[in-house]
């Protein structure tokens, strides 16, 4: 589907059918939701935009009618494009991508043209994109006054196509495609200098001087009798060439104007492609057209001078008075008490633009201004945040007085100005693309190998370790580019065994590079430098262990008073202040999830802020409050799974999964028992919740053999790792539960708490009467201690087990009371519901009642999809296709079991895989034993 605007206002299918669209109100109610660009138009504008002052009687009834006869043609167009037409709180609008206007895909195809690498490959897609227009913009409704400023906007963007065009054919030397492509146009936009210029020298050089000099006098008439304005210098002097006949301006020399505007730079020659970025190209140009100021930020070494400097040469000729590159590495760092006026970095500036010197202070940032006036032109200010305020007060005075200007800044952070637009450049993808082409990182680093070593090649035995290679270093182009260096001495192989010290092992001669550009670490070097104290206290503290961090975390982890007296403490309120700082600064990643923002930091600059951290000689004391954070964490989690909050616990103990483990092994490292113990004990709960068991015996077992206290915790995680070994260890199995379970003593209250667990591994394996002796004791004292929850869990476990493999009734709980009604008083909807339909799911199919097991194997899915409990979805996915075999469904009951297996693989169940085989071979049989008692 296209809906066309650049003409007549028309609607057509893909292949270009025309959907008529008669109405003119129609075609006017679809100009007003495509000029909204995907914002929502309220009723009352869009009543006023079709009937102005003279509405009808109903006139909200009559545009619901209009909108449902528009969503039937969008429907023509494309089936299901009447869904694209929304209702919201705030007014109707039309949920199209860009590219189903062919406005919108004129302004991209110009856009993608001017970054085109020849002449000859922007004229083509310059005249594909020109192609596109079939008359005058909203053609047949550009009456409406509303209408005026989209018109004015595609006018306008026409004609730097077609002003782009004119130059390309100019450079080339192509002046009879310049005055092919001018008639009539070139009087439409009289105004513009450039492409009237282009024209006047076509002209001249094909022997046509007289209308070259007609064409500048009607420039100056325009220009005169509606701006009072002169022409510009470049095009009065271009008419002076031509009257004197200048021999410049013929075809065998090079052409004065305007592609002598393309020298107006003194931007370096690209040396090396641009590899992927094409998005970020296309995003950074986007803001460069709308914006007078664009700051392309980053971690450094990520490529933004490069990114920065192969768009400025793309637009280099948009600028009359020139694209010029500052380079503020020439300055020293902002001293730490001056804020800065400017004047330096005008200073350099006005250097750079061969500006006579001022003496006078403050002269230069005037000088400047005065120099770039109205006229067109670009500042590319290259590693501004060593000098970050200076910048800020310079381009904040230039930009109120040099109309023309614009400005395209490099800098590790922001400048911090209102008129700003921040473009954040990330590393390259370490990700293949589609149809398995290699990764961005991947490209580049082979680009650069190949500089190094003309015979490297990516082949089928290096591809994996390549990726990798780029996947440690963060897909960062410096790091890349200082790996490929190394390949002269070291096989790729031999760099990925020692990218441990790549802040040694990454480094380059220092022919042509600045420094901070040689080695990695020069790279972190340069940025750590420009940290305050407490953002360096904050940036060493969070490399304490690999993986990121909520922000709880690290206000508890950093924020805390330095142990050595030598090093600076954060305190608590600072930390929020100092991460947004050095997310802003790119050397702290932000991830936004479900549980909230995430802190992290890529492999090398861990790398360095964890040497920074043991220079620091905080380590120890920083990974102490690391694994007190967490087994905090743990144990309130271990009380908020069991009642109303379980989901939020589960979700936030699924986001912290990777710091518990990496607290986890620091207390084994430090062979610290006792927090060993309380931490696999805290998160007990949420590891068997989640299907997350498989570490869960080696994990008690580590715990358990460290030194430490001797004491109730201690016990129950003796217990549990026993009562985990049952099925598969013998009578010594047993023998290790009993001498666990005695370590309690006299504390049977606290032994309940585990004892019913070790009955269900006696229940599950086949030891019926001592696993019942233990649940139904335990349950006993978990009721008297009002303990209802775990009380509940354990009557429903194991009535489960009797319900199936006996086929008895369940018991509840001993005082009569149902589980289900205790689950609900605590607010268990999760775990402990889908436990209590699980048996009635049991008792359903001992009953002989299919229709009500597959009702509740369903709800028992549901359940356990909402709180995703994936281990027992497989499960209950596996369950339903016994069902939909049961009642003769053989697609439905293949299709469920497969996804059921597809799940259980997906996260690693045994038990799921198991029970999939099971069932497959039932559905193979074509009168087999449908019977789905399984144990679990």
């Amino acid at each position: 589907m296209l809906i066309e605007v650049l003409g007549p206002v028309r609607l057509t299918t893909a292949e270009g059918v025309p959907v008529k669209v008669a109405e003119r109100k129609l075609r006017l109610l679809l100009a007003a939701l495509v000029t909204a660009e995907g914002e929502p138009v309220s009723a009352d504008v869009l009543i006023d935009r079709l009937w102005g002052e003279s509405p009808p009687q109903n006139p909200r009834s009559v545009l619901r009618a209009k909108l449902s006869h528009l969503r039937t043609l969008l429907d023509s167009a494309l089936p299901g494009a009447r869904e694209l037409l929304e209702r919201t709180p705030a007014g109707y609008r039309l949920a199209v991508e860009p590219d189903v206007v062919d406005e919108a895909c004129f302004r991209v195809a110009v856009r993608r043209a001017r970054n085109l690498n020849t002449p000859a490959q922007t004229a083509e897609a310059l005249r594909k994109a020109l192609s596109m227009w079939r008359g005058e913009p909203y053609g047949d409704v550009r009456d409406e006054v509303w209408l005026e400023p989209a018109i004015a906007a595609s006018t306008e963007a026409r004609g730097d196509a077609i002003e782009l065009l004119v130059e390309t054919h100019v450079e080339v030397g192509e002046p009879q495609q310049v005055i092919d492509l001018a008639n009539g146009a070139v009087h439409s936009y009289i105004s513009r200098e450039r492409l009237v210029g282009g024209v006047m020298l076509s002209l001249y050089q094909v022997g046509r001087q007289h209308e070259a000099l007609q064409l500048f006098e009607a420039l100056r008439y325009h220009l005169a009798d509606d701006l009072g304005a002169d022409p510009g210098p470049r095009v009065r002097e271009l008419h002076a060439q031509i009257l004197r006949q200048d021999p410049a301006l013929s075809l065998s020399e090079s052409p004065e104007f305007p592609a002598s505007a393309l020298a107006r730079t003194n931007l370096p020659a690209e040396t090396a492609p641009l590899i992927g970025r094409r998005d970020e190209l296309d995003q950074l140009d986007t803001l460069l057209a709308s914006s007078r100021l664009v700051t392309v930020t980053g971690i450094g070494g990520v490529g933004k001078t490069h990114l920065a400097q192969h768009l400025a040469r793309a637009r280099a000729h948009e600028f009359e008075r020139g694209v010029w590159f500052i380079d503020l590495t020439e300055l020293t760092p902002t001293p730490s008490e001056q804020l800065g006026s400017g004047e330096r970095i005008a200073l350099l500036t006005a250097s750079v633009l061969s500006l006579p010197r001022r003496f006078s202070e403050g002269s230069a940032r005037g000088q400047v201004g005065e120099a770039l006036g109205s006229r067109a032109a670009l500042l590319v200010l290259d590693n501004c945040e060593h000098v970050i305020t200076e910048v800020a007060a310079f381009v904040a005075e230039l930009l109120r007085h040099a109309a023309g200007a614009r400005v395209l800044a490099t800098s590790r952070e922001p400048l911090g100005l209102p008129e700003e637009q921040r473009d954040d450049v990330g590393t390259l993808s370490t990700e293949p693309g589609d149809d398995d082409e290699p990764a961005e990182a991947v490209e580049f680093f082979v680009a650069r190998a190949r500089a190094s070593d003309p015979g490297f090649v990516l082949d089928g035995g290096s591809t994996a370790t390549v990726t990798e290679l780029c996947r440690r270093l963060d897909g960062l182009p410096l790091a890349l580019e200082l790996a490929a260096a190394r390949l002269r001495g070291l096989t790729v192989d031999a760099l990925l065994e020692r990218l441990s010290d790549r802040l040694n092992l990454l480094r380059r001669p220092g022919h042509g590079v600045p420094r901070r550009r040689q080695t990695l670490r020069g790279m972190i070097d340069w940025s750590w430098s420009l940290l305050s104290e407490t953002e360096r206290a904050v940036l060493r503290r969070l490399a304490v262990h690999p993986g990121a961090m909520g922000l709880e975390a690290a206000e508890t982890i950093c924020a805390h008073p330095s142990e050595n007296r030598d090093s600076t403490s954060a305190e608590r309120a600072e930390v929020v202040d100092a991460l947004t700082s050095l997310v802003d600064r790119s050397m702290v990643t932000m991830i936004s999830t479900p549980a909230g923002a995430r802190y992290g930091l890529l492999e090398s600059i861990a790398a360095y802020a964890g040497e920074k951290l043991t220079e620091a000689g905080e380590r120890d004391a920083v990974a102490g409050r690391h694994l007190d954070h967490y087994l905090d964490l743990a144990r309130r989690a271990d009380r908020g799974l069991r009642g109303s909050a379980q989901r939020d616990w589960l979700m936030r103990m699924e986001a912290e999964r990777v710091p518990v483990r990496h607290a986890f092994h620091e207390s084994v490292g430090s062979q610290d028992g006792e927090r060993a113990v309380a931490l696999v004990l805290g998160t007990f709960w949420y590891s068997w919740m989640s299907g997350r068991q498989a570490d869960l015996h080696g994990d008690l077992a580590a715990a358990t053999a460290l030194p430490g206290p001797r004491d109730r915790a201690f016990a129950s995680a003796t217990t549990l790792a026993a009562a985990l070994d049952l099925g598969a260890g013998g009578e010594e199995a047993r023998a290790r539960v009993t001498a666990a379970l005695a370590q309690f003593g006299d504390d049977a209250a606290a032994r309940a708490e585990v004892q019913w667990f070790a009955g269900m591994a006696y229940l599950a394996a086949d030891l019926h009467d001592e696993g019942e002796r233990l649940v139904d004791d335990a349950v006993d004292l978990l009721i008297r201690r009002g303990m209802d929850w775990e009380a509940a869990v354990a009557a429903c476990q194991r009535d489960w087990v009797i319900v199936m493999d006996r086929g008895e009734p369940p018991r509840g709980l001993p005082d009569g009371r149902d589980p289900e009604s205790v689950l609900r008083a605590v607010g268990d909807r999760g775990y402990g519901l889908a436990l209590v339909v699980g048996v009635q799911y049991c008792v359903a199919e001992v009953e002989g009642h299919a229709e009500r097991a597959a009702d509740a194997a369903e709800r028992a899915l549901e359940i356990c999809q909402d709180m995703g409990f994936w281990s027992e979805a497989a499960y209950w996915r596996i369950v339903g296709a016994i069902s939909s075999l049961r009642s003769g469904d053989l697609p439905s009951a293949r299709r469920r079991l497969e996804e059921g297996r597809a799940l259980a693989q997906q996260v690693a169940s045994q038990h799921g895989l198991g029970f999939a085989d099971q069932v497959e071979s039932m559905i193979a049989r074509p009168e087999g034993d449908v019977d789905p008692r399984r144990r679990r």
